[in-house]
């Protein structure tokens, strides 16, 4: 306080001597006691030096995890689920029909031939049995990812 009267009154143009004279004879500071400031006591304190490399290093991590997933998501092979037929299958009808359903953007392929997939990732083919057991298999394959193969046996009898 006294630092600010003296600095106060060089500003005033003033006595600064005279004024803290006057100040100690109004204040009293044994009626006022000092609070000592904590010392030793440490608090975090989150400043801008402080926050901004924080920030910047969780910006990277989360980006570093978005690519992790992406990567993960390009090269894992497609799900395939064959809802008819069943494998090792007998019938007398001599065309079957073939139905499953996939993930998006997949390409299906019985028995080398490409099947064309709805909206809804599901796909039906019909398929011509020879007498015998026939083999049926089913690939499902997208860009950068390994292929998904289902094998069915259905015997055709007459």
């Amino acid at each position: 306080v006294r630092a600010f009267i003296k600095s106060y009154a060089d500003l005033l143009g003033i006595d600064g001597i005279r004024l803290l004279a006057l100040y100690r004879a109004e204040f009293d500071e044994s009626k006022y006691p000092k609070e000592s400031l904590p010392t030793g006591e440490k608090r975090l304190m989150f400043t801008p030096n402080k926050l901004t490399p924080l920030l910047f290093t969780l910006a990277v991590v989360a980006f570093a995890i978005y690519l992790l997933f992406q990567y993960a998501a390009i090269l894992k092979a497609p799900n395939l689920e064959i809802f008819s037929p069943p494998d090792d299958y007998s019938t007398t009808a001599a065309v079957i029909e073939v139905s499953g359903q996939t993930e998006e953007e997949t390409t299906i392929s019985i028995n080398g031939q490409l099947v064309p997939v709805d909206d809804a990732s599901k796909f039906y083919y019909q398929l011509q049995l020879t007498d015998g057991q026939n083999t049926i298999e089913i690939v499902a394959s997208r860009k950068l990812a390994p292929k998904t193969r289902a094998t069915r046996i259905v015997r055709l009898t007459r």
